[in-house]
């Protein structure tokens, strides 16, 4: 008997066949976007209030404002504290009765009687129209606007029961279709229906075919692809609906009327009836259906356009869940463990919908521009696909799903506290919970699936998912209603649910490298299924023979075989790289040339990384008086004489300094001024806010904080410009370490560099400063992969003694970007052409295509053995080496255990190693930036400050390399931390007028800092096993742009308070951070850890290397006494 999976292991798992499939498939979830969360705009609720006839025609005749009109029609209640205009009242007074002039300023309306509106409503909505507008659903009728979306989900909870049955009963392909042509049908009368009620029961039919369509579609795609794809499939299946988020907003723009837009996202579906002629049934439907020959002949297609060859064996093609027992909805409650899991799961299930639809039609409430802050919000749901797929096989199941929860909740509990004047950072709180809440979501499909024995798996799924479409009917009265009472109540609600989501997660058992369950009992017994899998693996041992029959490859020759020295014959049978690469030059003409152009890469990352003291650049400013600005050009006044009309002395740090966000309240245009303002006293003038702008002293240079004024209240924007360039950074480090593990090092370099050039330009030509940040996060995203996925190939193809001297010169070339921005950044004086400058190299560096080659590392790694040895002998080539004949390549790290992130803090050494790593990499980040954005505060010439700063990265690299092979490890990490802080406390406490002894003493601080920073890279490598290296240095690093994001704020926001403070700050945490390195081990001369054992038993360790040089010694002797070949 031959199962579907083992045919479809002949005729290719995932090629071309599937991929196409995969493709189309994949549209479908684009429209079911629009359908899902379309209500944010074709239910928008705009400012609103009563209409009167009388002061509406009032207003056409005396040309009054909306404003004015809206004063006279609706009073001032109290909302939250805040006297604002009523939606849902107007003053009871007949204005045709009433004798009103055009002036109505001395009009007194607050002893006048209110009620509720009868003229209908006035909305300010820019010529758009809603299904709210059309209907005017909004005061007593507003709930309706909740019937919306409710009955979609009414729609989805029948038809993914009933399409789910029509699908196993008549086929996966005609439940699509038929779901298709449903959707196109009901879509088009949603467009047309003529009242709200027979809206809302289109509404319900819509979403009865496109969930169960939906489905459909993602039962299909993964039925025809191997066991190891599904997983992805399905991930990236539910990606293009992040698709479909994004582009929903753009239609929304341009497309004003709602029924248009409805047209829009149903027109799709009837192009997908198009799919009968290019999407097979379900082999495995039709097996299990006793449609065999169907089923061979739909497999044999695959193949063909796989261009692969089947076996005799398709003949005995068999569905394998034929003997399966039949489900019970009492299977998913009657056992303990089963109980747990549906109760966890149906409520992860209704959390997930509640929260995430909760977030997204909320934007449709909050008064913002709904278009750019659902299109931002869309963004942050790409991480969220890397991000499982990225930690699932490495950390596991429960640990990202559980804190994805956790993450959501507590956002949604923090932006309800943030204050609206807050606004951006509001919204990036909100969006890390709408980054949260998608992982989840995602999270629950498969973890659903694990949970249950394969008998009863579908009907858990189906059962669990329905409470998906109950939080569906939930979600719109909870956000809407509790609204009313508290804008920000929902949200307290959302995170509740978030929480208690994450903790019941906690309960869940560990799915990673487990077995699916078979029965209950496996549930309720698993140490039953370990024995039974230790059992299975010693009884396929026991059964397989002794003779190499895995290949069809002809016998080796006895002769040969013989012929060989003991040490060729171990040599030939197997080969790491790195003997290979003994062969080929560990460092010649290749590699050189290789290092040479990946080196290249640092210097504009250096722009990116710290650029933004020169394009944020802050410049002395004060408030623009238009009329001191006339009378100034007119007297011939210098602008130290018109800045003392203008603003006024304030205290700052204990020193009487010209205020930069206050000018006098004075009306210069009525006041009589002459040109000799020498006696004028301005003491006892009030002060207020800057009205009309500011002015800047900054030479006829440009910086975005000059073009946006991003200055007082404003100022906090400029460090967002960092800290998303390092959310950017944070995401994108293990986006394209996934990345450059799945696909190689040299595409996800290539494919980084182009994100990085378009990031960069459309930087350069943005016309806003949320589309700033926006790119600058997509830049950095890029931009730190790429130079990531650099570092890892350079050391990848250079001997092991090569390792750490070629990382630290690949860094020490990012100290030269340093050197040359200030040079660039002088003489280009406008922010948009020094970012063209910036990112034209990234440009440049999509040539390497054809000038570096894959690392053959990673290809071996790939079972891509062949490639490996090709790239391997065009390396030994060019370093004028020749390569043994008889090799036959391995990957040295096949076999090593998976990691797991409990594996980083389950012992103590291993704990305390992590703990003080993480702080390390926090501590160089947050220091090392904030020392060079102090640079862009100082008040001294910026250029030539950053350039001397600049140039103390140098000895670095140098000291380096010079003491650690010679002093160890500990000693000058600590050191360099110690001597950072020291040198920031003496920095801040050295008084200004001693200005070249205080910017020694900081350069010092910054060589330390740069020292520690550099040290933190291979000190981390060198301090755990083998097997969690990679994740060992992935997840302590992440503190680094975590900290990233934090030193902005603690440096301009501390500022403020004290110049200094922040120089305090840096130098507690530096000198904590070099107390902690000496709790360290050292590492000089001691063999890289391969076990946690050797971590937690460091002595063990060294015993176990003398006793192997001990057995060295006649090993070697053996090996001379065999050299001679010896004959048959």
């Amino acid at each position: 008997m031959t199962s579907f999976d083992d045919i479809l292991e002949e005729a290719g798992q995932f090629g071309r066949c599937q991929k196409r499939i995969f493709a189309l498939l994949c549209m479908v979830s684009m429209p079911w976007a629009g359908v899902y969360v379309g209500i944010v705009f074709q239910g928008f609720t705009p400012d609103h209030w009563c209409r009167d006839p009388a002061v509406a025609e009032r207003r056409h005749a005396c040309g009054w404002s909306l404003a004015e009109s809206r004063r006279l029609t609706v009073p001032l209640v109290n909302s939250s504290g805040v006297l604002q205009q009523s939606s849902c009242e107007q003053y009871e007074v007949d204005w045709n009765a009433t004798s009103l002039a055009c002036d109505t300023q001395e009009l007194d309306l607050s002893k006048t009687p209110t009620g509720a509106c009868k003229g209908g409503w006035e909305y300010d909505y820019e010529g758009r129209n809603s299904f709210v507008t059309e209907f005017d659903l909004v005061c007593s009728d507003g709930w309706l606007v909740d019937m919306y979306q409710a009955t979609l989900n009414v729609g989805f909870l029948i038809g993914s029961i009933a399409t789910g049955y029509l699908a196993d009963r008549f086929g996966r392909k005609i439940s699509f279709l038929m779901s298709n042509l449903f959707n196109g049908i009901a879509g088009i009368l949603v467009a047309v229906a003529p009242n709200y009620v027979a809206l809302l029961v289109f509404r319900t039919l819509y979403g009865f075919g496109v969930k169960g369509g939906w489905v459909v579609g993602y039962v299909l795609i993964t039925e025809i692809v191997g066991v190891e794809h599904r997983r992805t499939v399905g991930v990236l299946y539910q990606m293009f609906f992040s698709v479909g988020i994004l582009l929903l907003p753009l239609l929304a723009y341009f497309i004003t009327d709602w029924r248009w837009l409805q047209v829009v996202i149903t027109v799709p579906y009837i192009f997908f009836l198009s799919y009968y002629w290019f999407i097979p049934e379900s082999p495995r439907w039709l097996l299990s259906q006793k449609k065999k020959s169907k089923a061979i002949e739909i497999t044999k297609a695959m193949a063909k356009e796989n261009k692969r060859t089947l076996s005799k064996n398709i003949e005995n093609l068999t569905d394998d869940n034929l003997d399966s027992c039949a489900a019970s909805f009492m299977d998913l409650i009657r056992t303990p463990k089963m109980r747990k899991h549906t109760f966890i799961l149906s409520y992860n299930w209704f959390t997930s919908a509640v929260v995430y639809q909760g977030l997204i039609m909320r934007l449709g409430i909050l008064g913002g521009n709904v278009y750019i802050d659902f299109l931002i919000s869309g963004l942050v749901e790409f991480p969220a696909a890397f991000l499982i797929l990225f930690t699932i096989e490495r950390i596991g199941r429960r640990i990202p799903f559980a804190s994805a929860n956790i993450v959501a909740g507590a956002a949604c509990f923090i932006t309800a506290l943030i204050p609206d004047s807050m606004f951006w950072f509001k919204t990036v709180v909100a969006c890390i919970g709408r980054l949260g809440i998608t992982m989840a979501f995602e999270m629950v499909v498969f973890v659903n699936t694990e949970l249950y024995p394969t008998f009863v798996r579908n009907l858990g799924v189906s059962v669990c998912s329905t409470l998906c479409d109950i939080g569906g009917i939930v979600a719109p009265f909870l956000l809407y209603r509790l609204a009313v009472i508290w804008l920000e109540l929902p949200l307290i609600i959302f995170g509740s649910l978030a929480f208690v989501a994450g903790g019941l997660v906690l309960l869940l058992p560990e799915t990673r490298g487990v077995p699916l369950p078979e029965t209950i009992d496996d549930i309720e017994l698993p140490e039953k299924v370990k024995e039974k899998a230790g059992l299975k693996k010693q009884q396929l041992a026991n059964l397989l023979p002794n003779d190499d029959v895995s290949t069809n490859k002809e016998p080796t020759s006895l002769v040969f075989l013989i012929s060989l020295t003991p040490r060729t014959c171990i040599a030939a049978a197997m080969t790491t790289f790195d003997d290979l690469l003994e062969e080929a030059g560990t460092f010649g003409r290749c590699q050189q040339r290789i290092v040479a152009l990946l080196c290249l890469v640092s210097l504009p990352f250096a722009g990116v990384y710290v650029g933004t003291v020169f394009q944020g650049f802050t410049p002395d400013h004060w408030c623009r008086d238009p009329a001191v600005v006339e009378r100034r050009q007119a007297c011939g006044w210098s602008l130290a004489e018109s800045r003392r009309l203008t603003v006024p002395l304030v205290n700052s740090s204990g020193v009487l300094q010209q205020s930069s966000c206050e000018q006098y309240e004075v009306d210069w245009n009525a006041t009589e001024l002459a040109c000799d303002t020498q006696e004028l006293d301005l003491s006892e003038v009030p002060v207020t806010g800057c009205k009309n702008g500011w002015e800047y002293q900054y030479e006829r240079r440009q910086s975005f904080v000059t073009e946006f004024n991003l200055v007082c209240s404003d100022g906090w924007w400029v460090d967002m410009n960092q800290s998303a360039l390092n959310l950017g950074f944070l995401i994108g480090s293990f986006a394209f370490g996934f990345f450059a593990d799945r696909f190689g090092r040299k595409i996800s370099f290539l494919v980084s560099n182009a994100l990085n050039a378009i990031a960069g330009i459309g930087l350069a030509l943005t016309p806003n400063y949320i589309s700033i940040l926006v790119l600058r996060c997509i830049f950095g995203f890029g931009a730190k992969g790429g130079w990531m996925s650099a570092y890892v190939l350079l050391t990848e193809i250079v001997g092991v003694e090569y390792r750490r001297t070629v990382g630290i010169l690949y860094q020490m070339f990012y100290s030269v970007g340093v050197l040359l921005l200030p040079l660039l950044a002088y003489f280009i004086t406008d922010w948009r052409s020094l970012q063209l400058v910036i990112s034209v190299p990234y440009i440049l560096f999509l040539s390497y295509y054809w000038f570096i080659p894959e690392s053959p590392r990673w290809l071996i790694s790939q079972n891509k053995s062949f490639k490996a040895l090709e790239i391997t002998k065009a390396m030994a080539k060019d370093n004028k080496r020749k390569l043994n004949n008889t090799v036959t390549l391995t990957d040295e790290e096949g076999d090593s255990p998976s990691a797991s992130l409990l594996d980083l803090v389950r012992t103590p050494n291993m704990r305390k190693h992590t703990f003080i790593l993480m702080f390390n990499w926090f501590t160089t980040a947050v220091v090392y930036q904030g020392l060079i954005m102090r640079v862009g505060i100082a008040g001294g010439n910026v250029y030539i400050d950053f350039l001397i700063s600049g140039l103390v990265e140098f000895p670095a690299a140098f000291l380096i390399l010079f003491t650690i092979e010679r002093i160890g490890r500990r000693i000058p990490f600590a050191s360099a931390n110690i001597v950072a802080g020291a040198a920031c406390f003496i920095t801040a406490l050295i008084p200004d007028n001693m200005f070249w002894f205080k910017t020694v003493v900081a350069c010092i601080g910054r060589l330390g800092i740069t020292i520690a920073f550099e040290m933190v890279v291979f000190v981390n490598t060198e301090l755990y096993p083998t097997y969690v290296r990679n994740l060992g240095v992935s997840v302590c690093s992440s503190l680094c742009d975590v900290g990233g994001i934090v030193a902005p704020f603690l440096l301009y926001r501390l500022a403020v308070i004290w110049l200094e403070l922040p120089l305090i700050i840096f130098g507690v945490v530096a000198l904590i951070a070099g107390g902690l390195v000496l709790l360290l081990p050292e590492t000089r001369g001691v063999p890289l850890p391969e076990t946690i054992d050797d971590v937690e038993f460091p002595n063990r360790k060294k015993e176990d290397v003398a006793e192997n040089q001990q057995m060295e010694k006649p090993l070697k002797t053996d090996l001379t006494n065999n050299k001679e070949a010896t004959t048959v």
